[in-house]
Protein backbone atom coordinates (compact mmCIF):
# COMPACT_ATOMS: atom_id res chain seq x y z
CA UNK A 1 0.00 0.00 0.00
CA UNK A 2 2.71 2.70 0.71
CA UNK A 3 4.64 1.27 -2.17
CA UNK A 4 1.49 2.53 -4.23
CA UNK A 5 0.79 5.85 -2.66
CA UNK A 6 4.83 7.07 -3.09
CA UNK A 7 5.70 10.60 -1.99
CA UNK A 8 6.10 11.41 1.62
CA UNK A 9 4.34 8.06 2.75
CA UNK A 10 7.40 6.50 1.36
CA UNK A 11 9.46 8.86 3.25
CA UNK A 12 8.05 8.54 6.16
CA UNK A 13 7.94 4.37 6.11
CA UNK A 14 11.47 4.89 5.18
CA UNK A 15 12.39 7.18 8.09
CA UNK A 16 10.71 5.31 11.04
CA UNK A 17 12.25 2.10 9.68
CA UNK A 18 15.69 3.81 9.79
CA UNK A 19 14.66 5.27 13.27
CA UNK A 20 14.26 1.85 14.85
CA UNK A 21 10.78 3.06 16.03
CA UNK A 22 8.65 0.08 14.65
CA UNK A 23 8.50 -3.51 16.01
CA UNK A 24 10.60 -5.79 14.18
CA UNK A 25 8.14 -7.05 11.95
CA UNK A 26 7.28 -3.74 10.60
CA UNK A 27 10.89 -3.06 10.14
CA UNK A 28 11.30 -6.60 8.52
CA UNK A 29 8.18 -5.36 6.07
CA UNK A 30 9.30 -1.45 5.29
CA UNK A 31 12.88 -2.65 4.79
CA UNK A 32 11.99 -2.83 0.90
CA UNK A 33 11.25 0.34 0.82
CA UNK A 34 14.63 1.89 1.72
CA UNK A 35 16.47 0.35 -1.31
CA UNK A 36 13.33 -0.77 -3.77
CA UNK A 37 11.44 1.57 -4.30
CA UNK A 38 8.65 1.60 -7.56
CA UNK A 39 10.03 3.32 -10.69
CA UNK A 40 7.81 4.94 -13.04
CA UNK A 41 7.46 3.06 -16.68
CA UNK A 42 9.58 5.30 -19.32
CA UNK A 43 6.34 6.55 -21.01
CA UNK A 44 5.31 8.56 -17.92
CA UNK A 45 9.19 9.62 -17.22
CA UNK A 46 9.05 10.76 -21.13
CA UNK A 47 5.73 12.75 -20.41
CA UNK A 48 7.00 14.16 -17.35
CA UNK A 49 10.60 15.57 -18.99
CA UNK A 50 8.68 16.73 -22.13
CA UNK A 51 6.43 18.65 -20.26
CA UNK A 52 9.34 20.58 -17.79
CA UNK A 53 11.42 21.09 -21.03
CA UNK A 54 8.51 21.71 -23.08
CA UNK A 55 10.12 19.79 -26.19
CA UNK A 56 10.51 16.89 -27.48
CA UNK A 57 12.79 14.29 -25.39
CA UNK A 58 15.08 13.53 -29.14
CA UNK A 59 15.42 17.41 -29.14
CA UNK A 60 17.53 17.83 -25.54
CA UNK A 61 19.41 14.34 -25.79
CA UNK A 62 20.78 11.77 -27.92
CA UNK A 63 20.58 9.20 -25.96
CA UNK A 64 18.05 8.49 -22.87
CA UNK A 65 18.31 5.09 -20.82
CA UNK A 66 14.36 3.75 -20.43
CA UNK A 67 15.86 1.70 -17.68
CA UNK A 68 15.92 4.14 -14.40
CA UNK A 69 19.14 3.33 -12.24
CA UNK A 70 17.49 4.31 -9.16
CA UNK A 71 14.54 5.09 -7.34
CA UNK A 72 13.30 6.36 -4.55
CA UNK A 73 10.37 8.28 -2.84
CA UNK A 74 10.25 11.02 -4.61
CA UNK A 75 11.40 10.40 -8.00
CA UNK A 76 13.88 8.12 -10.10
CA UNK A 77 17.18 9.24 -12.12
CA UNK A 78 18.69 8.07 -15.56
CA UNK A 79 21.44 7.79 -17.27
CA UNK A 80 21.37 9.90 -20.59
CA UNK A 81 23.74 11.74 -22.98
CA UNK A 82 22.94 15.54 -24.14
CA UNK A 83 22.90 15.99 -27.97
CA UNK A 84 26.45 17.86 -27.64
CA UNK A 85 27.63 13.93 -26.10
CA UNK A 86 27.72 14.87 -22.43
CA UNK A 87 27.11 12.06 -20.37
CA UNK A 88 24.27 13.16 -17.52
CA UNK A 89 22.21 11.86 -14.92
CA UNK A 90 18.48 13.11 -15.13
CA UNK A 91 16.29 13.35 -12.05
CA UNK A 92 12.99 12.84 -12.43
CA UNK A 93 10.75 14.32 -9.92
CA UNK A 94 7.42 12.32 -9.59
CA UNK A 95 4.47 14.83 -10.37
CA UNK A 96 2.30 13.46 -7.33
CA UNK A 97 4.61 14.76 -5.31
CA UNK A 98 4.76 18.08 -5.37
CA UNK A 99 0.76 18.39 -5.42
CA UNK A 100 0.09 16.14 -2.46
CA UNK A 101 3.26 16.94 -0.31
CA UNK A 102 1.24 19.57 1.55
CA UNK A 103 -1.57 17.22 2.74
CA UNK A 104 0.56 14.70 2.96
CA UNK A 105 2.55 16.22 5.56
CA UNK A 106 -0.76 16.81 7.40
CA UNK A 107 -2.36 13.69 7.31
CA UNK A 108 0.63 11.96 8.82
CA UNK A 109 0.88 14.65 11.56
CA UNK A 110 -2.71 13.90 12.77
CA UNK A 111 -1.91 9.78 12.04
CA UNK A 112 1.15 10.14 14.68
CA UNK A 113 -0.76 12.59 17.22
CA UNK A 114 -3.53 9.80 16.96
CA UNK A 115 -0.95 7.12 17.57
CA UNK A 116 0.59 9.39 20.22
CA UNK A 117 3.95 10.35 18.24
Amino acid sequence: LICSLKGYYVKAAQTLCGAGLFPVEFNEAFAVLLDQCPKEPYSEVCKIIESELRCKIDDVFMDFQEEAIAAASIGQVHFASLKDGTQVAVKVQYPEVERYFAMDVQTVGFLMGIIGM
